[in-house]
């Protein structure tokens, strides 16, 4: 674009999106980064060793859907255009296989949890972790269709009410 052309609708809408989009990613790893100093001192050292290895789960939890919602984002697209049906079927797909794999993966924990001896803040943990990673599945669901859609808005107003939660 030189400099005496008006930017067009579709590139401020462009400009828009980039900008909520980095600014909700900047909040997110600033609030992570503030969390970080203070859930130490906060939560004392067993707490904090507890709390640390109940959260790696989420993080291995998250690839349960085995890719299918990584091909359902770029998929959106090239069906949206077409205007065909293969994109309801697509979605609802991708998340039915999500939600088996994650409820599977949270099975295991809560049956883990059930029968195994813990220290009952343990034993707590792998249960909210179980709620927490089926919750966390639906939100990538819808995040990652949003994304497919480029509805950038509602994915940086859904990240700063997730993460300020």
């Amino acid at each position: 674009m030189s400099q005496n052309q008006v930017p067009t609708a579709h590139q401020k809408s462009a400009l828009k999106n980039i900008v909520q989009f980095t600014s909700s990613s900047f909040y997110r790893h600033m609030l992570g980064l503030a969390t970080a100093f203070f859930r130490p001192g906060l939560l004392g050292a067993e707490l904090f060793g507890i709390w640390s290895l109940l959260n790696v789960i989420p993080f291995y939890a998250n690839s349960a859907h085995l890719g299918t919602r990584s091909a359902m984002r770029f998929k959106i697209a090239e069906l949206a255009e077409k205007n065909n049906n293969s994109l309801k079927r697509l979605t609802n797909t991708t998340l039915v296989v999500t939600l088996i794999a994650t409820t599977v993966f949270a099975a295991i924990m809560t049956g883990y949890a059930l029968t195994t001896p813990l220290v009952s803040e343990m034993e707590y943990g792998l249960y909210a972790m179980a709620i927490i990673i089926f919750l966390n599945a639906l939100y990538e669901h819808y995040g990652a269709e949003a994304k497919g859609y480029h509805n950038f808005t509602l994915v940086s107003q859904t990240t700063v009410i997730r993460y300020t939660l």
